[in-house]
């Protein structure tokens, strides 16, 4: 091929080469605007500008939102919330998940201090609420706030009233626990409550035992006694019970009690001189060991104390029956020994 030729070939695929994209409609992109800023690692960065980083006070953690260096060391992160037009912006969390789900979980796993899983605080001077559950489906049976606690020694719920009752004015009461319910006209009314010092104000009391009984403590170990035993003064030791031992007693003082409804106590509730003693029932229904070692028992019958220790028995002797009657048979008993219910009516 002649030299100029070849030369002529070279230099025009070298010009097709240096133009070949415009040759097919495309033009050069425009470089892009730079993001600038700077950030740290681990750090959720926001924009600071149209294209400006830095780095927000939130962190992340083991794939969990956490606190940076700039939040309070004792807090894993804070959300606030603004209300600028008044409205009462709420923030909700809404699950439509079937049974047994949990919308909103608060796990704090520390095993040591008093680890808070959700708290709730009011600065209200008013009524504030710092923690509120309802049930609002009026055909269930919602339960608005429940308390579980799995450990022997635990507590499903505890009250704290810390404020000074002293400050409380003259017909007002400092409480602990307040029981309301709202009429149809939604005018609340207070059921019942808990005072500041532990006293309880109600209306009326339904409970499940049947009598009245005094916490006593008594000679020997605990575990010696069971209820229906019927119990005496104890002349050995102040303020101490033992099983009748005599017939005719009149020492005799009441009945080991199965379930009282009411027990009284020189001691505080927290006490452990309580574990010690035995409950005696004083007034009311309760079971007791009976005997017919002086003949059949019928419904109506005087007990007594008989001479096997910690029964009683039907009382026939009126000259000996003055202050050893322990109460009144509610049943029967034809023969031998057994448990029966007696009203008891220390006469």
């Amino acid at each position: 091929m002649p030299a100029i030729r070849l030369a002529r070939y070279m230099c025009v695929s070298v010009l097709l080469l240096s133009i070949g994209p415009t040759a097919y409609g495309q033009a050069p992109m425009p470089a892009s605007s730079a993001i600038l800023g700077q950030g740290t690692a681990n750090h959720i960065a926001k924009f600071n500008g149209s294209h400006n980083i830095k780095d927000t006070a939130i962190l992340e953690f083991s794939g969990c939102i956490s606190e940076s260096a700039t939040l309070n060391q004792s807090q894993s992160g804070v959300l606030c919330m603004h209300d600028p037009d008044g409205s009462g912006a709420t923030i909700d969390a809404i699950s439509a998940f079937p049974t047994d789900r949990i919308t909103f979980l608060g796990e704090n796993q520390s095993s040591t201090g008093d680890p808070v899983g959700v708290q709730g605080v009011t600065s209200s001077t008013d009524r504030g609420i710092g923690l509120r559950g309802q049930a609002v489906n009026s055909a269930g049976n919602g339960i608005g706030v429940l308390g579980e606690s799995y450990p022997p020694n635990g507590a499903a719920g505890v009250f704290n009233h810390s404020g000074d009752s002293t400050l409380v004015s003259i017909g007002d009461s400092a409480n602990m626990i307040i029981g309301v319910h709202a009429g149809a006209d939604g005018v609340y009314k207070s059921l019942f409550r808990v005072d500041h010092d532990g006293k309880v104000f109600a209306a009326s009391y339904n409970i499940g035992g049947a009598d009245f009984a005094e916490s006593m403590s008594v000679a020997g170990k605990r575990s010696q006694y069971e209820p229906g035993d019927l119990l005496a003064i104890d002349r050995t030791a102040n303020r101490r019970l033992a099983r009748s031992m005599r017939a005719y007693s009149t020492l005799v003082a009441g009945i080991y009690s199965t379930k009282p409804g009411v027990l009284g106590s020189q001691h505080t509730m927290d006490d452990p001189s309580l574990a010690t003693e035995v409950p005696m029932a004083v007034v009311g229904i309760v079971p007791c060991k009976v005997s017919t070692e002086n003949g059949p028992i019928d419904t109506g019958d005087l007990l007594v104390a008989s001479s096997t220790p910690g029964y009683a028995m039907k009382g026939t002797d009126r000259n000996k029956m003055l202050g050893a009657v322990v109460g009144k048979a509610l049943e029967p008993l034809r023969n031998g020994r057994g448990l029966i219910q007696v009203l008891v009516t220390l006469q």
